[in-house]
């Protein structure tokens, strides 16, 4: 639409794996309403009729916040291919209703849109965040994988359809860093502690682990100095040792902020929950708990035998 805006870093283009972040703020509590039910449907069928492109789907709200009307969405597609084919185009007509930002027809305001390696070689891909008038910030990673390839090539996805206690435990973290003035590099460095692991070959439980400039609501204490780390991992066991707490504390010296948020399947997990403490532990600048009320962080799919 008229005024879109596409602000781009510089970078290679690629038609690989990128990722969604949007928010939106629901008019009232019968437009969540209709945006939870229409989401909903449509995540229901990426599941049913086995859209494996669509390897995160995940719409989010903050649990005991003071924003029950704010939608968070994290989507992560394997390829520019795998999006354009995600959504019948009776689906997309239903989600374009939802998503409009025509004064006549809007139920959900567009707080922020960001892509991170969008697929800039794939026109069809590139005009839709134009002329969805989604006004997208396009971001490139700065470190770790938006899509790790390691994840797919496990057999220990396939040994999880006899485990099923660990299945539907998935997790977002995403951390959120305001460097202090002369001190971007060494957090980026401390950063590395975390995504050097998703380019380890036994990295399988972890679907995306990336660095980029900041793909959230603009503002507060952010500026465009800002780097944000993202972890989307098949259970909380074990990110307590990746996220230990001697490493936070050090990401805490580099920075005069620290955000954190925690997404969850299932926060009758007792693993998930002890991570939640864990962050609480670390003492950050803010912390954040999300609900999945619709989709989901990693694709149920993958864990069948």
């Amino acid at each position: 639409s008229a005024g879109a805006s596409l602000t781009a870093s510089t970078g290679p283009s690629s038609s690989a794996a990128y990722s969604l972040h949007l928010t939106y703020e629901c008019k009232d509590d019968n437009a969540f309403l209709v945006a939870r039910e229409a989401l909903t449907a449509v995540a229901h069928n990426v599941v049913e009729q086995d859209r494996q492109g669509c390897c995160c789907y995940a719409y989010m709200r903050t649990i005991g916040g003071h924003d029950p009307l704010t939608l968070h969405m994290s989507e992560i597609f394997a390829s520019a291919d795998a999006a354009m084919e995600h959504l019948t185009e009776h689906e997309g007509e239903a989600l374009n209703e939802i998503f409009s930002q025509d004064p006549e027809k809007i139920i959900m305001t567009k707080k922020s849109v960001a892509c991170v390696n969008p697929p800039e070689d794939h026109p069809r891909v590139m005009a839709g965040l134009s002329a969805l008038g989604l006004g997208a910030t396009l971001l490139r990673s700065i470190d770790g994988e938006v899509l790790n390839p390691f994840f797919f090539n496990s057999p220990w996805l396939k040994k999880l359809a006899t485990r099923p206690r660990l299945a539907g435990k998935a997790v977002l973290i995403e951390m959120r860093f305001e460097p202090k003035e002369g001190c971007r590099e060494a957090l980026l460095k401390a950063l590395n502690n975390v995504t050097a692991h998703v380019a380890n070959k036994d990295s399988f439980m972890t679907l995306s682990c990336f660095v980029s400039a900041p793909w959230w609501t603009p503002g507060g204490p952010f500026t465009a100095s800002a780097v944000g780390l993202q972890v989307v991992i098949a259970a909380a066991l074990g990110m307590k040792h990746y996220l230990r707490k001697s490493l936070i504390t050090s990401f805490k010296e580099q920075s005069s902020t620290v955000h954190a948020v925690v997404a969850a399947d299932d926060w009758e997990d007792e693993d998930t929950e002890e991570l939640f403490d864990h962050f609480n532990d670390c003492r950050l600048d803010h912390l954040e708990k999300r609900e999945v009320f619709a989709g989901f962080l990693i694709h149920p799919s993958y864990f069948k035998s």
